[in-house]
């Protein structure tokens, strides 16, 4: 049985000046969680324009490449806005992905969120 659906795609905190934004969904690989959790991301980038974000992935179990992909797009898009993200709690299975990837740099990931959050 699949991991049931959350309302809402992440929860958001501010941590020391820092927008956290831990994602709620466990699995991020099936096409319409993928358009739903990068729609959201947006829409919460372009409503409030963070300057420092820490992207919280503690829950996440299971996440496809193109979900990587997203990541790097919502970086840009902040970039744009004079924005950066960092990410954090990626799991360590998960995390063995993003460095065969070499991503671990272009992501900013720290192991732990206030780790992420000390690092702005």
């Amino acid at each position: 049985m699949p991991p049931p659906i959350p309302k809402s795609r992440f929860q958001t905190e501010t941590v020391d000046g820092v927008l956290v934004v831990s994602l709620l969904d466990a699995e991020i690989v099936d096409d319409f969680t993928l358009n739903a959790v990068r729609d959201a991301l947006n829409g919460l980038v372009a409503d409030r324009n963070p300057a420092r974000m820490v992207l919280n992935l503690a829950k996440v179990r299971k996440f496809s490449t193109e979900f990587l992909a997203n990541l790097l797009g919502l970086k840009s898009r902040l970039k744009k806005v004079k924005g950066s993200m960092k990410i954090c709690c990626v799991a360590p299975y998960l995390m063995e992905a993003v460095r065969i990837l070499h991503l671990e740099r272009e992501l900013d990931v720290h192991p732990e969120e206030q780790a992420a959050v000390d690092a702005f």
